[in-house]
Formats: C-alpha cells, sequence, structure tokens
C-alpha cells in the first residue's frame, strides 16, 4: 500500500506547472510541492531560478516559448499547467491546481463573444478570430457545423461561441506533441511585440489547439514533406 507521501512524489512526477510572470508576486510557487515549477520572468526584477524572457507576446507568448525550448522532452504522460503570474485573480486555486488530474481549461472567467470577434473599446473593429484560425486550421472550428451544434448544445446563442478568459490551461505532453514544433513556431512568429493582436487570439483558441482533434495545416504539411524528402538528393546533396 503507497504512503501518502510516496503517492505525492509519483503525481509530482506527472505535473509540471508554467508560470508566465511579469511584475507579479509569484512566491506561491515556493509552496507547490505536488509538481515541478518552471518561471518564466518577464519583470524587470530578478527572481531566483526563473529564466528571463523579454516582455513580448503576452502569457501566449511564454507558453510558445516553453513548448519550443522544451519540445523534445516534452512527455507525453506528464499533465502540464499554464498559468499567468498570478492565478489567482482568475478564479484559479492552489488546491484546484493539485486536485486536477486532467487537461482542462481552469479559469474562472467565462463569457460569451460573437463568432465574428468582438466589438467594443478596446477592440473597435472586433478580433480576427476566425480569419486566423482559416489560416491556421485544416478545419475552420469557426466555420464548421459540427462546432455550433456544440455551442448550441451548450445554451449558446447562435452567431456566438464560449471564452474561457486568461489563458490558464493544463494539457498532456501527448496532446502539446500531436501539432509539430513548427506549428508553435508559426505562433510564435505573432507574438514578438508588447501587445500583439494575435496574443488576445491565441487567449482564444488554445481550447481548439489542445482539446480537439483540428489538424492544422503547419504540421499536415510537416508530415507530407518528410515523404517527399525521404531518400531525395540533388547533386550528391541529401535534401532534409
Amino acid at each position: 500500500m503507497f504512503m501518502e507521501t510516496e503517492l505525492r512524489s509519483i503525481l509530482k512526477m506527472n505535473k509540471k506547472i508554467i508560470v508566465a510572470r511579469c511584475n507579479e508576486d509569484v512566491s506561491w510557487a515556493q509552496n507547490i510541492d505536488f509538481a515541478d515549477v518552471v518561471i518564466y520572468n518577464k519583470g524587470s526584477d530578478e527572481i531566483a531560478g526563473s529564466i528571463p524572457l523579454p516582455n513580448v507576446g503576452r502569457e501566449s507568448g511564454t507558453y510558445l516559448r516553453f513548448i519550443i525550448d522544451n519540445y523534445d522532452d516534452i512527455s507525453p504522460s506528464t499533465l502540464y499547467f499554464f498559468l499567468q503570474g498570478n492565478p489567482f485573480d482568475h478564479g484559479v486555486g492552489v488546491e484546484q491546481l493539485e486536485d486536477t488530474i486532467g487537461p482542462c481549461e481552469l479559469g474562472g472567467q467565462r463569457w460569451v463573444e460573437p463568432l465574428t470577434g468582438v466589438s467594443n473599446e478596446y477592440f473597435p473593429a472586433g478580433i480576427p478570430l476566425s480569419e486566423f484560425c482559416e489560416m491556421i486550421f485544416v478545419d475552420n472550428p469557426f466555420k464548421n457545423e459540427d462546432w455550433y451544434k456544440a455551442w448550441r448544445d451548450e445554451g449558446i446563442s447562435v452567431g456566438c461561441f464560449s471564452i474561457t478568459g486568461a489563458s490558464i490551461f493544463c494539457a498532456y505532453g501527448i496532446k502539446i506533441k500531436s501539432r509539430c514544433k513548427e506549428f508553435y513556431k508559426f505562433l510564435n512568429m505573432y507574438a514578438q511585440s508588447l501587445n500583439p493582436l494575435e496574443g488576445h487570439i491565441m487567449e482564444r483558441i488554445w481550447k481548439y489547439i489542445l482539446y480537439t482533434d483540428i489538424k492544422d495545416k503547419i504540421t499536415e504539411y510537416s508530415k507530407k514533406r518528410k515523404v517527399f524528402a525521404k531518400n531525395a538528393s540533388w547533386n550528391g546533396m541529401k535534401i532534409d
């Protein structure tokens, strides 16, 4: 029979927390004993043991940096938590992190937006969600009848979809790696400024990246590319 300490040790081996910190107080991370914690620091002050990053790309830029830099070492069976520096402001508590045993969106802030993108004082022309998804996905969820039905089944009005704000979620490594590294690098091209429009898009579409089987165009091309490149050469040089 497992002792409690042995069980917690096993669970810790299968959880990793990635923190996207700017200027928040992340001292709470020192008390986490059920998961390994990696802190990316975009703030001006130094935090012992953290990984410094330039302050670009919002939280999604930080998440993408972790995935790209660690892609080959991401464990399929590990549950990866992606958090902002102060997740508690977004309805996420330490107990919830400890008790969560499967992939899910963790933010407590939820709302509904038009499929065409929200239009308000912050985004007077809206957010090009569908346009961005059209660029990266084989089957755009914002133009898919099955997704329309799923949203209707949730009681969401016609022409709208649900949002869980703040980009706080967890996913198994096997799902992260179901998409190729080049896919995340492609997304990261749009995370190179302080407050990119695509950062607000990413907040709304992580669930389609990590919780669905929707194919993306970059991964599909990467698979086909390998077939064409296999055994190919030019003037005696192997094509890679």
